[in-house]
């Protein structure tokens, strides 16, 4: 009824106002018109919508919290294969932890980072994607990756926290451990006087035979360490060394045990941590820092383009860069990039050594022509 009478009531009163008599001069002004009435708004839902939730979390241990439909998902996916570059036993170690604490299997496989991006590049040329995530050396061959979109970007929580230095500005990779590269030995061997203090001390006629170094060709850490050195030192200090028997193993690992048993006493450019680990295990070895410096480098590790299984991998690239798996890391004397990972008592910090270092850019750009050079130099 309503809708009826406004028309007809709004005919009536235009049609009274164009009939009345017109108003004479003298009236005063007619007052302000009144402000005309706001806009209608449009009706407010009777439920506002709620805000996205924001995604679920849980803490599977301390220093590991997780998304839980991530977690699920990895679950449902049943595995993860990843291939490392860390010795045999962290390699299983680092997987056997993850394993337990997400109930997510993990494949192993332990690769020098040669070895490693030949056989990645070769399953990608056929088409055949069999691993999840990948961790080595030689960050040269990690723009390789990047390059040829071998990799995807995944940042991870933890790796937010790091120095931006030591992980890839696109997200497709990061720092699973900080690698020093120093002169080892074995002292029962190598003791007092003995013990070089420079690399340029083991070009000395003393150490004829007694030397060894990992291959850069095979060795993507020890290739950075070449590239380090030569950059200080020239080629010249390798060619000395090859008149002073220098003798290569595909593995900076593979220095560890030549060095305890006596074979090669002399460390070249070992890593670091495993040294300073089977010390603290009893075994005769220890390090010294060369007074022109200790290379130093970084580890990354990314999640595969074209995983089987990308959920698993996204979950154990969390697991190595939280606070949880690198104290994990840490454990093994490693340095690792995260800020509030826990160390072994006694173990020196990155800032109490001197070391050398080059920009990613330069490691990049020489990466390809120092693995060829010493080759040509060494063979292999």
């Amino acid at each position: 009824m309503r809708k009826v009478l406004a028309p007809m009531l709004l005919a009536a009163g235009v049609l009274m106002l164009a009939c009345a008599p017109a108003q004479p001069a003298a009236q005063p002004a007619p007052a302000a018109p009144a402000a005309p009435a706001p806009a209608a708004q449009p009706a407010k839902p009777a439920v506002q919508p709620a805000a996205p939730a924001a995604a679920a979390k849980k803490q599977l241990v301390p220093g590991f919290e997780v998304d839980e439909a991530l977690l699920e998902a990895a679950k449902k996916e049943g595995k993860v294969v990843y291939w490392g570059s860390l010795r045999e036993q962290e390699v299983k170690a680092i997987a056997d932890r993850f394993q337990e604490v997400t109930g997510v299997k993990v494949e192993t496989t332990r690769l020098s980072a040669g070895p490693m991006f030949t056989r990645l590049t070769k399953e990608r040329e056929a088409k055949l994607y069999t691993v999840d995530v990948i961790q080595h050396g030689d960050l040269g061959l990690w723009q390789t990756h990047k390059q040829k979109k071998n990799v995807v970007a995944y940042s991870t929580e933890g790796s937010k926290k790091y120095t931006p230095s030591f992980r890839d500005k696109d997200g497709l990779f990061a720092a699973t451990f900080l690698l020093a590269m120093p002169i080892g030995y074995n002292p029962k061997i190598i003791a007092g006087a003995d013990v070089p203090k420079r690399l340029a001390d083991l070009t000395d006629p003393k150490y004829k035979g007694k030397v060894a170094t990992a291959h850069a060709k095979h060795s993507g850490t020890g290739n950075e360490f070449v590239i380090m050195v030569t950059e200080k030192l020239g080629w010249e200090y390798y060619e000395k060394l090859k008149r002073n028997d220098l003798f290569l193993v595909r593995s900076q690992f593979e220095l560890n045990p030549i060095a305890i048993g006596g074979e090669r006493p002399i460390a070249l450019g070992p890593v670091e941590s495993s040294f300073l680990d089977d010390k603290n295990a009893g075994k005769p070895l220890d390090v010294v820092y060369p007074e022109e410096g200790t290379p130093v480098t970084w580890v990354p590790s990314g999640v595969v383009a074209d995983a089987p299984h990308p959920n698993a991998a996204k979950l154990f690239q969390e697991w190595l860069h939280s606070q949880a798996g690198q104290t994990v890391i840490a454990s093994w004397f490693y340095m690792v990039p995260h800020p509030d990972a826990s160390y072994p008592a006694g173990r020196k910090k990155l800032t109490e050594i001197s070391t050398m270092a080059l920009p990613l850019e330069e490691i990049e750009k020489k990466s390809v022509p120092s693995r060829d050079r010493f080759s040509d130099l060494f063979g292999g």
